[in-house]
């Protein structure tokens, strides 16, 4: 039997940190390329189904990795993750069997966890492990509610077990986004890496993770016939990783080559009728290329289509390199008390923007709409507010633009002034 790890935190809840097998489970959970994709009505339909049969207020499919909750659908509230120390869902994917929660106060695991003394005041929660054919847990279907129950029926756990079948066969089955817009395009998806990629390279996985994805994403978007291709290298001599996104899409006009990765340039207005954007996709792609010491090169030709070169310092991550680099991360300052509200309507400027703050351990919440966020504000309480500039509806409430590069210092005197209040 698999040895479970548990941990008491601070605060007096008890997280669900890791098992024995948690390299070969997270191994296969990002084999299925699911995690941070955009909301299918496939998964939709099947949290939908669970609040309505088990009348909660609730639904969620929850996938775990090393740090978070990772909610591919969630029905009946507006947030796509949690830290995996606050997550129910830690403990229910060390279950071969639903976990059931009827009253969390009264489980010492749960009763001081931050879901149940703050929002969502979680009381009632039934999640059953998504097992794949290799016998991973990768997350849980579960079912959350704010009132405490006094049994959970039978006919409730046939729900959920059907329920839970249905979810990992779709999981199974399922592409990424990306993947699929270039299968319903036509396009063929190329991926080659060098076979001289060394096995660990100090790199930021979310930047990196960020620019692949907004590369790949316009790539696509912007190629109706033909293929994209993806290619990683790695220059041992300057220790520099490489990675070149290729199309043959439309292309792009030469005197719009010189403006492309600046703030909300985009294509002509006929282009961006037809293909849509907000201009903000190259120019995240540019910062943080430049944050971490790298360049990008872009080469085009109208009707041939683009090529987008990257080039990353990345030096060999040796095993003292990889000690230091978890040594920072613990003396980083914790911001995990700030509650932040980001409003943004793009998916994409979600990701990017809750995973920056992922980071400082920074609580987010986001909403997609100005109606939304402040609605919200009647019940919750926030300590700093992240908007999309041109987000309709948000002009009269719109403070002085923060610059991203200023986020830290942000941070830093939102945290100070909860401090001095508490």
């Amino acid at each position: 039997m698999s040895q479970i790890y548990t941990k008491m935190i601070e605060a007096g809840w008890i997280a669900a940190v890791s098992s024995e097998n948690e390299k070969e489970r997270l191994a296969s959970l990002r084999s299925y390329q699911i995690l941070d994709t955009d909301p299918t009505p496939n998964f939709d339909r099947q949290t939908a189904l669970l609040k309505k049969l088990l009348d909660v207020e609730f639904a969620l499919v929850s996938l775990v990795d090393e740090k978070r909750q990772w909610f591919k659908s969630a029905c009946g509230i507006d947030v796509r993750e949690t830290p995996r120390q606050e997550a129910f869902c830690a403990h229910a994917i060390l279950e071969k069997s639903v976990l059931v929660v009827l009253d969390a106060l009264k489980d010492g695991r749960f009763k001081n966890n931050p879901l149940v003394r703050t929002e969502p005041h979680i009381r009632f929660y039934a999640g059953y492990p998504l097992i794949n054919s290799e016998g991973h847990v990768l997350g849980t279907l579960c079912a959350i509610g704010t009132k405490s129950r006094d049994s959970f029926e039978d006919d409730h756990f046939e729900v959920l077990e059907t329920l839970a079948k249905i979810v990992i066969d779709l999981v199974k089955s399922s592409c990424s986004v990306l993947e699929m817009s270039a299968r319903d395009k036509g396009i063929e998806i190329s991926l080659e890496a060098s076979q001289q990629l060394p096995n660990s390279v100090l790199l930021d996985e979310v930047k990196v993770r960020q620019i692949l994805l907004n590369l790949l994403s316009n790539a696509i978007k912007f190629t109706e016939t033909g293929m994209v291709s993806v290619l990683l290298e790695y220059k041992r001599e300057n220790s520099l990783a490489q990675l070149i996104v290729k199309d043959t899409g439309i292309g792009i006009e030469k005197e719009k080559l010189k403006r492309i990765f600046e703030l909300f340039a985009q294509a002509g207005a006929d282009i961006v009728r037809k293909y849509g954007g907000t201009g903000l996709g190259l120019h995240i792609v540019k910062e943080f290329v430049d944050a971490m010491g790298g360049t990008i090169d872009v080469r085009s030709e109208l009707g041939t289509g683009s090529e987008f070169r990257v080039l990353i310092p990345a030096p060999l991550a040796s095993s003292s390199d990889t000690e230091n680099e978890q040594a920072e991360k613990v003396e980083h300052t914790d911001y995990s008390k700030l509650k932040v509200c980001v409003v943004e309507d793009h998916p994409t400027n979600q990701i990017v923007v809750t995973g920056m703050l992922k980071k400082y351990n920074v609580q987010a919440s986001c909403f997609a709409s100005a109606e939304e966020a402040l609605e919200n504000l009647k019940q919750e309480h926030f300590d700093l507010y992240l908007t999309d500039c041109q987000l309709p509806g948000m002009d009269e409430y719109l403070p002085k633009p923060v610059q991203k590069e200023d986020l830290c210092m942000v941070l830093e005197n939102c945290q100070k002034k909860v401090d001095s209040r508490n």
